[in-house]
């Protein structure tokens, strides 16, 4: 079904090609005129707009869609509770869109605002580094904090069969709890940006390649755009005839 349907739209958009290379022999009708001159007048603005726009700011305005996609998500999981619950495809649906649009926005404010998102994450850093500084007093002080806090995770690997030696110097104990979490912190981050890279990229791609379109046509008919247009979609059409009965 999907199938016939893309072929239709590629014989309808041939057809469209067709009836405007005609030129003034399709345009002898008034109305016929004036609905292609409005796509003509239409399409050129737009395309003008288009080539001038940076990626940044089309990412920041990417970002705003995924945004309020992601609210809209939840608002119908909370609007559609009980059908959610009995229609599982539904509920699948609602799922993956939630997922999809979130890590579209995050994918976005991670990449453009690295800094800020490190920023936020600085209690983490003290939090690392605080046994170390416990230990360290520990150790100057002569008290035992950091070895009491420590003897749940002692009592826990004893638990499931790992005989790990007990750490008496306070200061080294502080030391490994915080290299345990700096290194967690660094997995996390690293993971990050695996699970945000590709789809940065994809949203990046989704910005760049219409603009980089627009410049393209801009090239090829800078006076009128939309002819401009019609001879990329007329070489692309060819090129997928052709494509199709390799």
């Amino acid at each position: 079904m999907g199938l016939h349907i893309f072929d239709l739209l590629i014989a309808l958009l041939t057809a469209f090609v067709a009836i405007y290379g005609m030129g003034s022999a399709a345009r002898q009708h008034t109305k016929v005129d004036e609905v292609l001159t409005l796509i003509e007048c239409g399409y050129g603005s737009f395309n003008n707009r288009l080539k001038r726009a940076s990626i940044h700011e089309g990412l920041k305005s990417l970002k705003k869609v995924y945004g309020w996609a992601t609210v809209i998500v939840v608002v119908a999981f909370f609007i559609l509770g009980r059908s959610v619950e009995a229609n599982k495809a539904l509920g699948s649906v609602l799922s993956v869109a939630f997922v999809a649009t979130f890590l579209g926005w995050f994918s976005i404010q991670w990449s453009t605002e690295h800094k800020k998102e490190l920023a936020k994450s600085a209690p983490l850093v003290l939090a690392a580094l605080g046994p170390l500084v416990i230990g360290a007093i520990d150790f100057v002080s002569g008290t035992s904090w950091i070895n009491t806090s420590a003897e749940p995770f002692y009592t826990l690997m004893a638990g499931i069969g790992l005989n790990v030696p007990h750490v008496n110097n306070p200061a080294v104990l502080g030391g490994i709890i915080s290299a345990i979490f700096a290194v967690s912190f660094a997995i996390f981050y690293l993971l990050t940006w695996l699970i945000v890279a590709p789809i940065a990229f994809a949203s990046v791609a989704l910005i760049a390649l219409p603009i980089w379109f627009a410049k393209v046509v801009d090239l090829i008919a800078p006076k009128k755009a939309f002819p401009g247009f019609i001879m990329i979609v007329t070489v692309a059409l060819a090129l997928w005839e052709w494509a199709s009965h390799l």
